[in-house]
């Protein structure tokens, strides 16, 4: 898909550029207005029947809990539906340009769809007491520009 394609796909008729808008607007509350924004996704508050959440070996999460032990992390992007990230990727970028922050992507189904598989992953690679509390936010860290430190429970001045 062009870039041309999907900003066609995700804009409005009046095209706003202003989260005030967005926010006092009285179509607001209604999904067609969001789904106007970005055609691309869905607003359905249903999940796909045709995507399975990821399936992991007992190998594969004994190595993720080990990893997450010694480093503090791990990943979990190679076994998760790139086609799907990439929607919200773009999804992420369109919101963007609306001048719309990212977490405005959790409106969309596909941003669950991922939580969904992420949580299937997280919850086979962890402690069995761990569960997937879905609470979710969305970062928007353009290419060349720096994100912030890493951390555990604080936000880093930077």
């Amino acid at each position: 898909m062009s870039e041309n394609d999907n900003q066609e796909q995700c804009s409005t008729e009046e095209e706003p550029s202003k989260l005030s808008y967005f926010l006092t607007n009285a179509k607001r509350a209604d999904p067609s207005f969001w789904k106007k924004l970005c055609s691309s996704l869905s607003i359905e508050g249903k999940l796909s029947k045709d995507r399975k959440a990821p399936v992991i070996s007992s190998d594969e999460a004994e190595r993720r809990r080990k990893k997450l032990v010694s480093d503090g992390y791990v990943l979990v992007d190679d076994c998760l539906d790139m086609d799907l990230v990439n929607q919200i990727k773009e999804g992420i970028e369109h919101l963007d340009k609306q001048g719309l922050p990212p977490t405005f992507i959790l409106l969309f189904d596909q941003t669950w769809e991922l939580a969904r598989a992420s949580r299937s992953v997280l919850e086979s690679s962890t402690h069995s007491k761990n569960s997937f509390n879905f609470d979710l936010l969305a970062w928007l860290i353009k290419a060349g520009k720096g994100g912030f430190s890493p951390h555990r429970d604080r936000q880093p001045a930077d």
